[in-house]
């Protein structure tokens, strides 16, 4: 006689097995390792909810990739699969974090927009500071706050994209936030 195991008695392999024939075996995966890829979550992204959201979306990407991945050793794949979820959602993060802090250096001051500036010493200075710009630096400053153009002007008068002159102008504001504050 046969003896029939159920599917909560069957190693993570066959488990895997039955699910890439069509059974719906991930209930029991989660149910196994969902405390696991928690705490992993939890130790890289330091923040609970984060950690929660964290788990689904890896079982999500788990339900999709035992279609097409040969997995020998689940327990330490799995933890490879959290582990590098967790890395690239810090590195989003911290992608974010450097971008809002490009921009606050980028926009915030007053000193950059020189119809603003009214102290003379400061006028000086900012245009000291334009002066030691690059050509190219210099020339969109000039054509950006002084002659009131648009980027797309300015690309289009210099023959160039619109990219370019907005990293240039970023490039000078970032110079010259520099040079005025040494």
């Amino acid at each position: 006689m046969v003896k029939h195991i159920s599917l909560q008695e069957k190693s993570d392999l066959e488990l895997i097995h039955e699910y890439k024939k069509g059974h719906n075996t991930m209930g029991i995966l989660y149910a196994r390792y969902s405390n696991l890829v928690f705490g992993s979550c939890l130790k890289y992204l330091k923040d609970r909810t984060k950690a929660e959201d964290a788990t689904g979306e890896i079982f999500l990407m788990l339900s999709e990739k035992l279609k097409s991945h040969k997995v020998d050793y689940f327990k330490s794949w799995l933890y490879t699969l959290t582990r590098n979820y967790c890395f690239d959602q810090l590195r989003k993060i911290n992608r974010n974090r450097e971008k809002i802090s490009e921009a606050e250096i980028m926009y915030s001051d007053i000193i950059f927009h020189p119809d603003d500036v009214q102290d003379d010493e400061r006028i000086v200075k900012l245009k000291n500071c334009i002066s030691q710009l690059n050509e190219e630096q210099s020339g969109v400053v000039e054509s950006f706050y002084y002659q009131k153009l648009s980027y797309k002007e300015i690309a289009e008068s210099m023959s160039c994209s619109w990219d370019k002159v907005r990293s240039l102008i970023q490039n000078a504001r970032r110079n010259l936030k520099i040079c005025i504050e040494s």
